[in-house]
């Protein structure tokens, strides 16, 4: 507490931050992709009273069995849907990301760092994050891992660690199998931690293992933890395997980021902003950068090199190391005059209490907001009660949440739903070489839905060409069309 009556900047900074996170990810509008077939999952469980275990709202794998690792978090979303919509989602989904930045502000300020230093780590974790800040069960397991970024920040009595990374591995299992993300983190702390000289005059190994004890706790319990849900210990084979079979499929997110646009920018610029720390560090001869987070930036630098989700990780993971390492070279803060101060604090509170309720107000989504082919699946619904619709995954999930179950659709986002088999056929019509009228109607297909950036110059321009498909509508991102011969 300063006593010369300044007061510090440092905390203006950071609420700021917080609040930019909240209006930024709140504000966005609802992505197709990322959200819809959680929600028709939801819905099911929530109407049934059971775990979705089955496919049933596809016909290329009517029937097939798989693990729903993120079965809490439709559950979570379905409800939260019924109380207030998509405007109740969006303010959540703000509420999830502002508190992991919140969370790392006060991890940064646990290890000592300067207010200062504390609110630029916030504000590069958010900086890092927003490409990967859509509603979706990834965003909401954020403030967990940075809650524990927050445990970590500090010693901690072994049952805390213990309790607290146990917590966060039943809520992270529910929400998201990324929980391997958190263990790996935890591991990195624990062996740099072990690996850091000891003070001076205390026996080397004891010392390293009790700064090593509560990072290697906190990973045991989300270890333990992540275990502890409908499917046991399974849910890891699971989320290797989906792993895989993401990448082998080239979805997106799993590929690596792409410097030249804007979020692998953002990325390979933080590369470089640690590459000159540290280099700077080799030059004067010292290391101000311990083990710990040395291991934690290097290792999620290289896993966020490999695919683009993995960059809100390695912002989360590295943002409080980077509020320490910038601390280290500020000067103390020396406030300004609270005369000053309690005003100008006074004005941002309300600054920011009007841009974050008028940016996350209840407002009238357009026809195809956030890309949803709203006025497509109209045309669809007002032509026929159901059928068989072949189209691209990034539009199955909206199709089954307004249409089924009159309507099946040929696949969406869930790529471990569908083996090799089932996703070839949309692979094969939606090149519309020869014979793929006949490979529709070989699957009883009665209606095409395609997305434009990946069908215009293929499957919509042969059906448009086709004289036995009719177009219902089209829009900038896509076209409907049904076969005239069902």
């Amino acid at each position: 507490m300063r006593t010369d009556g300044n007061l510090p900047v440092g905390p203006l900074m950071f609420w700021s931050a917080v609040g930019l996170a909240l209006l930024h990810t709140g504000a966005r509008p609802a992505i197709t992709n990322d959200l819809h077939i959680y929600l028709a999952q939801g819905r099911w469980m929530v109407e049934n009273a059971a775990l979705l275990e089955q496919e049933v709202f596809t016909w290329t794998a009517q029937g097939e069995p798989y693990i729903n690792a993120t079965w809490g978090y439709c559950v979570g979303g379905w409800l939260l849907h019924q109380l207030g919509g998509l405007d109740l989602l969006r303010v959540f989904n703000g509420l999830m990301v502002a508190g992991a930045v919140g969370f790392i502000g006060a991890a940064a300020r646990a290890r000592g760092a300067d207010g200062r230093a504390a609110a630029l780590a916030a504000l590069y974790a958010w900086g890092l994050m927003f490409q990967n800040t859509v509603i979706r069960g990834q965003t909401w397991v954020f403030p967990v891992f940075a809650a524990l970024v927050w445990l970590s920040a500090r010693p901690r009595p072994w049952w805390l660690a213990l309790g607290g990374g146990a917590a966060a591995g039943v809520l992270w299992n529910a929400l998201h199998g990324s929980f391997p993300a958190g263990i790996v983190w935890a591991g990195a702390l624990a062996v740099g931690a072990a690996l850091e000289s000891p003070p001076a005059g205390e026996p080397g190994p004891p010392a390293r293992w009790r700064a090593a004890t509560t990072p290697a706790l906190i990973g045991l319990g989300l270890a333990l933890g992540a275990c502890v849900g409908p499917y046991g210990p399974a849910i890891w084979l699971y989320v290797f395997e989906d792993s895989a079979l993401s990448r082998s499929r080239n979805v997106g997110e799993w590929l690596p980021p792409d410097i030249t646009h804007f979020e692998g920018a953002r990325f390979y610029a933080a590369l470089g902003l640690w590459a000159l720390l540290l280099a700077k560090d080799g030059l004067a001869r010292t290391r101000r950068v311990p083990w710990a987070d040395l291991l934690v930036v290097l290792g999620f630098g290289y896993l966020a090199t490999t695919g683009t989700r993995f960059v809100a990780w390695f912002a989360l993971a590295s943002a409080a190391p980077l509020a320490a390492r910038l601390s280290a070279t500020m000067s103390a803060e020396r406030g300004f005059p609270a005369r000053l101060m309690r005003p100008l604090y006074g004005l941002f509170a309300a600054m920011w209490a009007l841009f974050v309720v008028k940016g996350l107000s209840p407002r009238e989504a357009g026809p195809d907001d956030g890309g949803t082919p709203a006025v497509l699946v109209d045309a669809l619904a007002a032509d026929a009660d159901g059928g068989r619709l072949l189209g691209a995954p990034e539009y199955g999930g909206y199709v089954s949440y307004r249409l089924w179950p009159g309507w099946l659709h040929s696949g969406d986002i869930r790529v471990w739903v569908f083996d090799d088999a089932a996703w070839s056929i949309y692979l094969e019509a939606s090149r519309a070489g020869p014979g793929w009228e006949a490979l529709l109607e070989e699957h009883g297909v009665t209606h095409i839905l395609t997305w434009a950036p990946f069908h215009g110059e293929t499957l919509q321009a042969a059906a448009d060409a086709s004289p036995r498909w009719e177009k219902l509508a089209e829009t900038e991102n896509g076209a409907a069309f049904r076969r005239e011969s069902r």
